[in-house]
C-alpha cells in the first residue's frame, strides 16, 4: 500500500544480416497521468534491444503503452 511500483521490460528485435534492422526509437506513454516514469537500463537507439524500468507514482497503477520503432 502507497508503494511505488517497479515493472521491467525486455524488447529484442530480430536481427537481419540484409537489412541490419535497429531500434529507431522508443516511446513510452503513461496512460496514468501521473508522475510515473520509465528509463532506458540497456540497449536501446542504434542497438537491437531495449530494456525498459518503469516506475508508478506512489500508490498509483502502472499503466503504459509501449512503442519500439525499428
Amino acid at each position: 500500500m502507497f508503494q511505488k511500483r517497479i515493472e521491467t521490460l525486455n524488447v529484442t528485435i530480430p536481427y537481419n544480416k540484409l537489412y541490419g534492422r535497429y531500434i529507431q526509437g522508443v516511446l513510452a506513454y503513461d496512460l496514468t497521468k501521473t508522475g510515473a516514469s520509465a528509463n532506458v537500463t540497456a540497449g536501446g537507439i542504434g542497438f537491437t534491444f531495449v530494456n525498459l524500468r518503469m516506475k508508478s507514482d506512489k500508490g498509483e497503477d502502472l499503466k503504459y503503452d509501449i512503442y519500439v520503432y525499428a
